[in-house]
């Protein structure tokens, strides 16, 4: 890394802090000047760290599902966890009913969106997790509590327009009834949307003498239809949970290059450069919930989770150069087949301790966790030359990945004088073979302890001290090759991938001031090992593979700010991430920051809600923000700029809402610069690339309805 680079990331880290540390004083100074409860029908009765929040706290933004009241909640940012390891690893920041859906594919915004707003009976925020089972290790917590009683149907039309004038629609319906002794849900949603985006490219040598340019043009196009449903019944003071997730995804993009050798674009290009990509994938889950009590108190809950996808991807590139003479091309054909089976059951009991006992158990929870996994993996990649003849490095490719995995673990929460102590153990086993291109097994044993302590200075204000240890969860498509033909990547399967380790310590602070207010901030260190980078395997092939060890540290902070009564009905969100991180690269012997790590992440946003009026209006602003990228013989950074954006709502018309929004103002601008070396990043710069990326404005209309 040169020490420019170092420089600008010194500084971006220094004001990325700097404005942080403002938005906190600001915080607390706001929080100073108002820190009257809660009250009432606004946000119900505080429990310890529990907060309740009725359908009335709601009404003023007109919530259609329970996923708009949950975005409402003061100082709550929902997490969704992704290539979460079986079950119990992805333990997010939302219940419904006090347990997580079985879903994985869909995620929680998928179950919450099933939940029309008329049948929310209450949401509890639990801060420390009050002892929730189902999210161990989360500092806030919302739990959504369903009416048992209440029907409900919904339906959204959105009419999205792109930057370059294309018009598409969105669709979303939602079923909820009985039926028989079943309550059930059902969402259909439909998407198809375009995503033009334009881009220069320029390239220069490493002695900065100019290469070529190119001028891209990449329209893409996106289509999904998904089915998503729920059906529970209860037998007596059991239950019976069914959730089921069916659908199709086809992403499209097209992209054209023209090229200009050793000049800037102006007149006849020279060459021009064509990709087509069809990328479909088809992906199928069943999830079943059984839960009954037990004598003593406990519970005991058994679980079946089972996911498949298949994905296909179809190729085309071809160069023409000059234009209409072919000069080469390449054609890929690549097919994925996976599945997940979980089987996890738990015992689990709520213990109560009088207010003068200084010591005791609240929550108990014993239970195990199998998995099965299951990939395999074709890649045909076939380039080449002007008369067509296949090249050298044509690939035919082929991987079957088998996991089997084994877990039993515990989680305690204990009342310990004036500390809530929550402590979990889990002990993971797990054999790993590949087979195909390459062959290989290996098996591994982990522990993951984990340790929380809150401590509430009083009903308002919440310390939270939180160690943790996990494992990641693999990518199985990275045991196969896999090829890139628009920036001309190919990389080998690595048998022989590990997951990555993490230990993580982090200091919380919680705050909860007026009707809305709210600021939590925690500063955080993580010590990775086994991080996974792209590496040189000892058959001397490019392919991602554990490349050491790694050390991150950040600060995440969110905010509720009401305005009043400076500006009536006035409320200011914040949400900012910002990480640091340094890993001793293997290719180099430097320090540099982690691949793909994206920072700073903020965003503020302002609503003013007119009750009276029914209308409400807003702004949003989304920071800059960088990240870093880095292959064997090859170096990225990209950063994009700041966007804003806004809206308009009303429910003036009957049982409509409607609303006006304006997305990417001032357009999403990012640059990329490539550097390409030979051999390796150590060897001499042979090329820089340049690539300056626009996608302007989104316009749409969305009509929410009830019937």
């Amino acid at each position: 890394m040169n020490m420019s680079r170092t420089l600008e990331q010194a500084w971006s880290w220094r004001r990325a802090c700097r404005v942080a540390g403002m938005t906190a004083v600001s915080l607390a100074l706001l929080m100073g000047a108002d820190s009257s409860r809660a009250q009432g029908s606004q946000a119900g009765a505080e429990r310890g760290s529990e907060e309740v929040y009725l359908p009335a706290f709601f009404s003023e933004y007109a919530p259609q599902t329970a996923l708009d009241m949950v975005l409402r909640l003061p100082g709550f940012v929902l997490e969704e966890e992704e290539d979460i390891r079986g079950f119990g690893a992805g333990a997010g920041n939302v219940l419904i009913d006090g347990t997580r859906p079985t879903t994985k594919s869909g995620g929680i915004k998928d179950a919450l969106q099933r939940i029309p707003a008329l049948q929310v009976s209450r949401i509890d925020l639990l801060r420390g997790t009050a002892g929730a089972v189902d999210a161990a290790g989360q500092s806030i917590v919302a739990n959504v509590i369903r009416l048992r009683q209440a029907d409900a149907r919904r339906w959204q039309l959105t009419v999205e327009r792109a930057a370059d004038g294309e018009v598409y629609p969105k669709g979303e319906l939602t079923l909820s009834q009985h039926l028989g002794q079943w309550e059930s849900a059902l969402k259909v949603d439909a998407m198809w949307e375009r995503q033009p985006r334009e881009a220069e490219i320029t390239a220069r040598s490493g002695d900065n003498e100019l290469l070529w340019t190119q001028v891209e043009d990449r329209p893409s196009f996106l289509g999904e239809v998904f089915f998503s449903g729920e059906a529970r019944r209860r037998y007596g003071r059991r239950e019976l949970s069914v959730n089921a997730r069916l659908g199709w995804s086809r992403y499209m993009p097209e992209t054209q290059r023209a090229g200009y050798s050793r000049r800037m674009p102006e007149g006849r290009p020279d060459s021009v450069f064509r990709n087509e990509r069809d990328s479909q994938y088809y992906a199928g889950e069943l999830g079943i919930d059984w839960g009954m009590p037990l004598a003593g108190g406990w519970q005991w809950r058994l679980i079946n989770l089972n996911n498949t996808q298949n994905w296909f991807v179809d190729a085309d590139s071809r160069t023409e150069a000059p234009l209409s003479i072919f000069a080469s091309g390449s054609q890929l054909r690549f097919d994925e087949h996976k599945t997940e089976n979980v089987l996890r059951t738990a015992f689990s009991r709520k213990d109560s301790v009088p207010a003068q006992e200084p010591l005791g158990i609240l929550r108990q929870e014993y239970g195990a966790e199998l998995a099965y996994n299951n990939l395999e993996s074709w890649l045909k990649l076939r380039p080449t030359d002007a008369a067509g003849r296949p090249l050298e490095n044509t690939r035919d490719s082929y991987a079957k990945v088998i996991e089997q995995r084994g877990e039993v673990f515990t989680n305690l929460t204990w009342k310990l004088y004036g500390l809530t102590v929550e402590t979990g153990l889990a002990a993971e086993y797990s054999h790993i073979s590949v087979a195909g291109d390459s062959d290989d097994a290996q098996s591994l044993f982990y522990l993951k302890p984990s340790l929380g302590l809150i401590y509430n200075d009083d009903e308002q204000t919440q310390y939270r001290f939180t160690l943790r240890r996990s494992v990641g969860q693999l990518d199985f498509s990275d045991f196969a090759a896999s090829a890139d033909l628009v920036n001309d990547r190919q990389f080998s399967g690595n048998p022989q991938l590990r997951p990555e380790r993490n230990i993580r310590a982090g200091l919380a602070f919680d705050r909860r001031f007026a009707a809305k207010g709210a600021f939590s901030v925690e500063v955080y260190q993580e010590w990775r090992k086994d991080v996974l980078e792209q590496i040189v395997l000892p058959s001397g092939d490019q392919a991602l593979g554990n490349a050491g060890r790694a050390r991150v540290r950040g600060l995440a902070l969110s905010g509720n700010l009401p305005l009043e009564p400076l500006v009536p009905k006035g409320l200011v969100e914040i949400k900012a991430d910002i990480v640091d991180s340094r890993f001793d690269d293997p290719v180099t012997g430097q320090t540099r920051e982690l691949t793909e790590l994206e920072s700073p992440l903020v965003q503020v946003d302002f609503r003013q809600d007119f009750s009276k009026a029914g209308v409400s209006w807003g702004l949003g602003y989304e920071s800059y923000k960088e990240s870093e990228e880095y292959f064997v013989n090859e170096s990225n950074f990209f950063r994009t700029q700041g966007r804003w954006n806004a809206f308009i709502e009303t429910v003036r018309f009957s049982d409509f809402k409607l609303r006006l929004a304006a997305r990417n103002i001032g357009d999403e601008r990012q640059r990329w610069q490539r550097l390409v070396y030979a051999d390796n990043r150590n060897g001499s710069l042979m090329q820089r690339e340049d690539t300056r990326r626009e996608r302007g404005v989104f316009f749409s209309v969305t009509i929410d309805g009830r019937f």
